[in-house]
């Protein structure tokens, strides 16, 4: 999805090794310049902007082309029974909420914004993690030579722009807008997915029961869950 969703995924799966101290004055040079690289792809207060961004615009556009979707595909993306789709109304999710919730977009809009900005301060702290990381990752990627022609034209003006820009691009309110138009599409193509799915993981033993479990499964279950032995049943 987001491209700043999809670095901060990478570098939580990023290997231990990349944390490694450089072996080598050459891996030194190189680590350095990716620092460089990292600092103009991820300035300060970049994560604030993308998540407001995202919040405010993105995920309410795309909520909003959720409230479209028939009621009748949300029925059939829960594998509901044929039979029971096929006695729901023409209407979509937007006209359910009217009735139950008239307050339902401020509502969602609201919260939105609240998160977002919860979760942008959050983040901005978390820079620094997320920059060095982003540098280690560069590290490996790149070579010295590359890393300084990379680094030669993030100096330029248009490098520049280009750079500061990068993580924010897809908050767009015309990313935004695409995102929205394919909500539907997604809707109706996931039940067939998850048939998909099903199917490739059918060969696996099911989800044992729970009076399959030994007493001190229970027991460790209980303790996991907070909750008292007598309770896991």
């Amino acid at each position: 999805m987001m491209r700043a969703m999809l670095t901060a995924a990478a570098i939580a799966l990023a290997s231990p090794a990349l944390a490694q101290v450089p072996a080598s004055a050459s891996e030194a040079g190189r680590l350095m310049m990716a620092r460089s690289v990292a600092a103009r792809m991820l300035p300060d207060g970049t994560f604030e902007k993308v998540m407001g961004s995202m919040m405010d615009g993105l995920m309410s556009s795309m909520m909003d082309g959720m409230m479209n979707v028939p009621i009748r595909s949300i029925a059939n993306f829960s594998n509901e029974k044929p039979d029971k789709i096929a006695a729901l109304g023409p209407g979509t999710l937007r006209d359910i909420m009217t009735i139950v919730d008239p307050a339902y977009r401020e509502r969602s809009q609201i919260g939105a914004r609240v998160i977002g900005a919860e979760l942008g301060r959050m983040m901005t702290g978390m820079e620094p993690t997320f920059r060095e990381a982003m540098a280690e990752v560069y590290a490996t990627r790149f070579d010295e030579k590359q890393l300084r022609e990379i680094d030669a034209f993030f100096q330029t003006p248009t490098g520049r722009t280009f750079a500061e820009q990068s993580m924010t691009i897809q908050t767009d309110p015309i990313f935004a807008d695409r995102m929205k138009a394919m909500v539907p599409e997604m809707m109706g193509a996931m039940p067939g997915i998850m048939k998909k799915a099903e199917a490739a993981t059918a060969s696996l033993p099911k989800p044992r029961d729970m009076k399959e479990l030994s007493a001190d499964e229970k027991k460790r279950l209980a303790e996991l869950l907070g909750a008292a032995p007598e309770k896991v049943k």
